[in-house]
């Protein structure tokens, strides 16, 4: 049985990353978490919660928009993904994303609707919706 999905309220990109560091909490070093939401809405912001929740460098932690992945070193690998330049699941089995959805290690997926109902397993789905200038609603759905 799936939990319900969580609602989180963010005021403030602090409060955007201490939410993702508490996430981390809970990740057991496998999940593919498919990040959603418009240009802007804090998806990277997330990922720096996420990567300093799960005990690395959240300094290191940049948007992977150009160079498609980063990985952090931390308790478990952590893979960024940005989908933003790809179109369509070929540009993305191309640049080998795929193959690290089996990989061990969190992968944080940004622009993950781009997968266009590819079946991701241990996928967490975490959409961002912008409220005002920095005010989020941060939706969290085990999709395992």
């Amino acid at each position: 049985m799936r939990p319900e999905p969580q609602v989180w309220e963010s005021d403030a990109p602090e409060t955007t990353e201490r939410l993702a560091a508490e996430l981390a909490g809970r990740l057991e070093g496998s999940e593919n978490l498919l990040l959603v939401g418009e240009l802007g809405s804090g998806k990277t912001t997330f990922v720096r919660g996420l990567v300093r929740g799960l005990g690395g460098d959240p300094a290191l932690v940049a948007s992977p928009t150009f160079v498609i992945v980063h990985v952090y070193a931390a308790r478990f690998p952590v893979y960024h993904i940005d989908l933003y330049r790809l179109q369509g699941l070929a540009d993305i089995q191309q640049a080998g994303v795929l193959d690290l959805l089996e990989e061990p290690g969190v992968k944080a997926i940004e622009w993950a609707e781009r997968l266009d109902g590819y079946p991701v397993p241990s996928a967490v789905l975490i959409r961002l919706e912008v409220l005002g200038p920095t005010a989020r609603r941060i939706v969290v759905e085990w999709k395992r």
